[in-house]
C-alpha cells in the first residue's frame, strides 16, 4: 500500500471508532466486534422490560 492509502485507512478507522463511542455514550447500545464486522445493537435501558 502506498502512504496515502495507509493514511486514509487509518483516518477511517479513527472516525469509525469515534462514531461508535459517541453512539454508545448517547444511548443504550451493545458493541459487538469481530474480525469482520463491528455491530451496534440497541439495548433496553435499565428498568425497562425490553425492546
Amino acid at each position: 500500500m502506498n502512504t496515502r492509502t495507509t493514511l486514509l485507512l487509518a483516518a477511517a478507522v479513527a472516525v469509525t471508532a469515534t462514531a461508535a463511542t459517541a453512539a454508545l455514550k448517547a444511548g443504550s447500545w451493545d458493541l459487538a466486534v469481530s474480525r469482520n464486522a463491528i455491530r451496534l445493537s440497541p439495548q433496553a435501558p435499565p428498568g425497562l422490560p425490553g425492546l
